[in-house]
């Protein structure tokens, strides 16, 4: 954990993470910085501001971050991929292609796979859906991320009803967080009934304000 020179400070920060208030507590970090600390609670300090930085979703400032701490502790393979999360986030797509490159053929083959699913998303974002179908085809096919990422290739070529059957799939593993997904498909499907459905169940279930937003845009 990280700890200034007041325990009390410690504890607000954390406190305020805790009940979700990112910013004050970012702002508290930046206000507190110790430049005499060691070197490992300079790296904790960083750790902890992109990780603040990245659920506000100012994903270009975790980027700048994550790439610091990538300088630092070279070895840390989550914050590598950490980086290039960010920089997909971001919409830095280029410079997360490129990273992908760089460490596609030296992390685990855990860090791998979501390194591939990062690289797939940019890969649709850039345009190359001949490289996103390739670097999914590498993924584990029972990842519901893999399945997820599978539908919005098939979302995106206007293969509605395949993308809805893996949307469908990819529900039943993760929950109706993905039934925004499920009855936008449907409603392009020109099921309005089943769509409106889905769009109730996620309101009634919501479970962040996103989401919710996202429904009610399309029941209206």
């Amino acid at each position: 954990m990280l700890s200034f020179n007041n325990e009390s400070i410690t504890s607000q920060v954390y406190s305020l993470i805790c009940d979700g208030e990112f910013g004050k507590a970012r702002e508290i970090l930046i206000q507190f910085r110790n430049e005499d600390a060691s070197v490992e609670s300079k790296n904790a300090w960083l750790s902890l501001l992109a990780y603040l930085c990245y659920n506000e979703e100012e994903f270009h400032g975790a980027a700048e971050f994550y790439e610091k701490l990538t300088v630092l502790c070279p070895n840390e393979e989550e914050y590598q991929v950490l980086h290039v999360q960010s920089l997909t986030m971001s919409g830095a797509h280029q410079d997360a292609y490129r990273q992908f490159q760089a460490l596609s053929t030296s992390v685990s083959s855990q860090n791998l796979q979501r390194l591939r699913i990062l690289h797939s998303y940019t890969s649709m974002e850039l345009g190359l859906m001949n490289a996103c179908r390739k670097t999914l085809s590498k993924c584990d096919e029972n990842d519901p991320a893999t399945i997820i990422a599978m539908a919005q290739v098939d979302y995106n070529e206007k293969k509605f009803a395949n993308a809805l059957d893996k949307f469908k799939i990819a529900k039943l593993m993760m929950g109706p967080m993905l039934s925004y997904y499920v009855a936008l498909c449907q409603y392009q499907m020109g099921d309005n009934e089943e769509a409106m459905e889905g769009v109730n169940e996620l309101i009634d279930r919501a479970n962040t304000e996103s989401f919710f937003v996202e429904a009610v845009n399309l029941k209206a």
